[in-house]
């Protein structure tokens, strides 16, 4: 026979162990939360950088574009491409 003392013990065990792991099932969902929201933000703020950078591409002139290793019609039909085609 199990005394009450021991069995009290044993519970707080069970207790304390679905609490962590509920606790690690809660914040792994909360972060899986926060990347489904932030996804948008995040495509967003890429799609801008690109469609910056594809203009200052544009910009430069044939001695600069020579420097890289671009030709002014490489520049141009990149820079022609849409804000969303990165």
């Amino acid at each position: 026979m199990i005394s009450d003392r021991c069995m009290n013990r044993e519970i707080e065990t069970i207790r304390r162990d679905a609490d962590v792991t509920w606790g690690a099932w809660w914040r792994a969902g909360g972060r899986l939360l926060r990347r489904e929201a932030t996804r948008p933000l995040t495509s967003f703020l890429k799609a801008r950088k690109v469609a910056r950078q594809r203009r200052e591409l544009a910009a430069l002139d044939d001695r600069m574009l020579r420097d890289i290793g671009v030709t002014r019609d490489h520049a141009e039909r990149e820079s022609r491409r849409p804000f969303w085609d990165y």
